[in-house]
């Protein structure tokens, strides 16, 4: 399958590549482990385990547990790899911030999140390909609305007296 054919917003890192292995079942309690890795962690070993509950899960029939897990791994992984980065850099940028009264201007961040919306690979500006008018009404529709409805309504009460 091509990632040109999954709609933009649904991609995910194609470099990942979560593989994985469910353990210790425990029929009473329902809970299971998870040992992953995918080959673009530091360590070859299996990470884990990820403690997982099937009361906490969908039912296979409403959406398939293969993907469920699937998901939740991909999470770790992805998480996994922030931790495994390197932080030297952003520790220095840190340290200069340390102890300092700071304040970002409202605009500036929302510009900042503007940016990194528009870095991610999923983000689909939206597009308008056309546009229909549904109902224009007029002031004096409404208030002869308005009036025919108060009408009819005096009429009932008329009618039950």
């Amino acid at each position: 399958m091509s990632l040109e054919n999954i709609d933009r917003q649904f991609r995910l890192d194609a470099e990942v590549a979560p593989t994985f292995v469910c353990k210790n079942y425990d029929a009473e309690t329902r809970a299971f482990d998870v040992y992953y890795n995918d080959g673009t962690l530091k360590n070859d070993d299996w990470y884990g385990p990820l403690p997982m509950d099937l009361d906490a899960m969908k039912p296979d029939d409403e959406e398939p547990i293969l993907y469920q897990i699937s998901q939740m791994v991909y999470n770790s992984i992805e998480r996994d790899r922030l931790h495994e980065c390197d932080m030297k850099n952003t520790e220095l940028v840190l340290h200069d911030m340390l102890d300092q009264e700071i304040s970002v201007p409202m605009e500036e961040l929302m510009r900042h999140r503007e940016r990194m919306a528009k870095k991610d690979d999923t983000h689909v500006d939206p597009v308008v390909t056309s546009t229909t008018v549904v109902n224009v009404y007029n002031e004096d529709d409404f208030d002869l609305q308005f009036e025919a409805l108060t009408q009819a309504l005096a009429e009932e009460d008329a009618a039950e007296e």
